[in-house]
């Protein structure tokens, strides 16, 4: 007999290349699997798969937009200021109708002045430390699955977490 599935599982979705069809498939997956994946739980009772979906494109995130968050969500979710903290996933991680929660990684510092997020004067390093706390957090959320949406550039972060998915489709 085969053992359950425990803990929380990391696909990644990457690609140098813009219009590859990364976000649509991680957006595809994820709600997907969001809809129609049960997990049993200990007692026996049956719910569905809790599934966040992280838009690590820090230059043109989409995932948020194809979801249908407002823009006040995708600028909370994106906030350098509310990032400063990823330990802290109630501050940045949005729901959406699809069943899928979503957090979008702030902007790379190359893009200041296009959106105000009420950033700090510093930027937030997007190294492997931030990316450990993100995936941290989104385990002990509950979090069976994460899947993320990386961007052409892979920064410090992004490296981590493709090392630490258990899926990578490129």
């Amino acid at each position: 007999s085969q053992s359950p599935v425990t803990g929380t599982r990391v696909v990644s979705f990457v690609s140098f290349a813009g219009g590859s069809g990364k976000t649509t498939l991680a957006c595809e997956i994820a709600s997907l699997i969001a809809a129609r994946a049960k997990i049993t739980n200990v007692s026996g009772t049956q719910s569905n798969v809790r599934v966040l979906l992280l838009d690590a494109n820090r230059f043109a995130p989409a995932v948020g937009i194809r979801l249908g968050l407002t823009g006040s969500a995708l600028v909370e979710a994106s906030s350098p200021v509310r990032w400063a903290y990823p330990s802290v996933l109630e501050a940045y991680v949005r729901p959406t109708s699809w069943g899928v929660d979503v957090a979008v990684a702030p902007p790379h510092p190359s893009t200041a002045g296009i959106v105000d997020y009420g950033a700090t004067k510093e930027d937030i390093e997007w190294d492997a430390h931030l990316a450990e706390e993100f995936l941290s957090a989104a385990r002990r959320a509950g979090y069976q699955l994460v899947v993320i949406d990386h961007g052409p550039l892979l920064e410090k972060a992004n490296v981590d977490m493709l090392q630490k998915s258990d899926v990578v489709f490129g």
